[in-house]
């Protein structure tokens, strides 16, 4: 397993995030916390088939598109704190903990 914000760092510069309209890192073998406010102009998001345990997507205000199916996530607060839900057309995820509350 990897470190996502790691790889992410290595991988996607931070200068270059606000370029980066689709974003596609499913089964990096990616894991742990995946912070994604740099990436303000991101419409795409495929993080699939990996590690993952949380993320953040606070600043991705664009977003349409959320595939993260396949993940360890601990939690889907991250959801709430999307600036604009109401643009979200696409929406996969696989919850494994069935004590985990959906709302």
């Amino acid at each position: 397993m990897v470190n996502a914000q790691e790889w992410l760092d290595e991988n996607y510069p931070k200068e270059k995030r606000n370029e980066i309209t689709n974003l596609d890192i499913h089964n990096q073998g990616l894991g742990g916390h995946l912070d994604l406010r740099d990436f303000v102009n991101i419409e795409y998001l495929d993080c699939s088939k990996n590690q993952l345990t949380s993320m953040d997507l606070s600043n991705c205000k664009n977003l349409q598109s959320i595939s993260c199916y396949d993940n360890q996530l601990s939690s889907i607060d991250f959801l709430k704190e999307l600036p604009n839900p109401t643009n979200i057309n696409y929406l996969s995820i696989t919850v494994f903990d069935s004590s985990l509350p959906l709302s």
